[in-house]
């Protein structure tokens, strides 16, 4: 109706509509809900207007008196439902989704309904499509993860291994990390410092044993000179040194022999092992026109005694004011190279020897003297 100013009414209007050749579903035309889903206009009393499915057209919606309070309330819901109101044995009963929102400019609203399992199908193939993926990408970054850390963190390892044998006392092992990273620096570091502490060990190691030697020597020339002091009775203080000699030089082997009023073949005073030839070999032994630098070595092949290795024959001459009175002779390993202070030795034994037999050989004089003029006193008394 038309009203006037004066509140009349002057005529209507009106208007019929035809849902089912109206243009209301157009804009739910072109939705695509797959096999099982469909779309819906329902008005304000639950009838629907409009539907994907024209055969529900004019019909009173399964769910009418729940959308007439979510249009009146303007509320839009998204939820699960049974398919319980389809009639009974058509179609199988499933779990659909359903979405419902009310229109802003009319008391009308909108729903859609499709089967779970076709509207989260995407979804949820998504889902495992992801996880085939993921699952295998995950080992292999795991994988990767481990072997790259183990690569990563084996120089720290055997960093770590060669500082604790380092610190333990261990200096043979070499500390084997290359790279040219820190790592690989520090490691180099260690190496240089493992190199120079073997170095200084073996070098206090050798002088410990030189000191050992040395002492073991200075004892035996001590031993030796008391020995030979006892008394001018040679014979049993010669084995004496001789055995103190062959300790010390680590001999099998070894013998004095002592040239008696310039004769020759020299008088065996002491012998330890000696072939007979070697001893034949000793006691026609020349002397020298250097005495002072006498000592010698002299190869001596097939004559060490059995189950010896000893096949180089030292010749060390016994002497007094420059004047040789006999050689002292042992056996040493051919490979063996004499040391300096080895050969200081042995020529300090040769001297001691010398200088005892020379004594001992005054003694005599003297003794002899000694008797010769008591023999002469006697017969003048007489």
């Amino acid at each position: 109706a038309v009203p006037e100013a004066a509140g009349k009414s002057l005529g209507a209007i009106g208007a019929s509509l035809d849902v089912y050749q109206s243009q209301i579903g157009g804009f739910i035309g072109a939705i695509h809900l797959g096999r099982s889903g469909y779309a819906q206009v329902v008005d304000e009393k639950g009838e629907i207007l409009a539907s994907t499915l024209p055969a529900t057209l004019s019909e009173k919606s399964d769910h009418g008196d729940r959308f007439v309070t979510l249009i009146r309330d303007r509320k839009a819901v998204v939820r699960t439902c049974h398919s319980c109101h389809e009639p009974e044995g058509t179609t199988p009963r499933r779990k659909d989704v359903m979405a419902f929102a009310p229109l802003s400019t009319a008391s009308w609203g909108v729903a859609v309904r499709q089967s779970e399992e076709e509207a989260l199908g995407p979804t949820r193939r998504l889902k495992w499509g992801m996880l085939g993926i993921g699952v295998p990408s995950l080992l292999f970054g795991l994988a990767f993860t481990a072997v790259f850390m183990g690569k990563a963190l084996r120089p720290v390892r055997l960093l770590t291994e060669g500082a604790q044998r380092i610190a333990a006392g261990d200096l043979s092992s070499p500390v084997e990390v290359k790279g040219t990273d820190e790592i690989g620096v520090l490691a180099r570091t260690f190496e240089s410092m493992r190199v120079k502490l073997e170095t200084s060990r073996q070098e206090i190691e050798e002088r410990a044993k030189d000191v050992e030697r040395r002492n073991t020597e200075l004892s035996a020339l001590n031993a030796i000179a008391i020995t030979l002091s006892q008394s001018f009775d040679l014979e049993q203080e010669l084995e004496e040194a001789l055995d103190q000699v062959l300790a010390v030089m680590g001999s099998p082997a070894g013998g004095i022999f002592i040239r008696e009023g310039g004769g020759r073949p020299m008088a065996v005073k002491a012998i330890r092992n000696l072939p007979h030839k070697i001893i034949e070999l000793a006691a026609g032994w020349p002397e020298s026109e250097r005495p002072e630098e006498a000592v010698s070595v002299t190869s001596a092949p097939g004559l060490s005694p059995a189950g010896s290795r000893a096949d180089s024959l030292v010749a060390v001459p016994l002497l007094s004011k420059g004047r040789p009175h006999g050689l002292l002779v042992i056996l040493t390993e051919s490979e063996r190279v004499l040391e300096p202070r080895e050969l200081e030795f042995l020529g300090s034994v040769g001297h001691q020897v010398g200088v005892a037999i020379d004594n001992a050989g005054l003694f005599r004089e003297q003794e002899q003297r000694k008797q010769e003029a008591e023999a002469l006193y006697g017969l003048g008394v007489e």
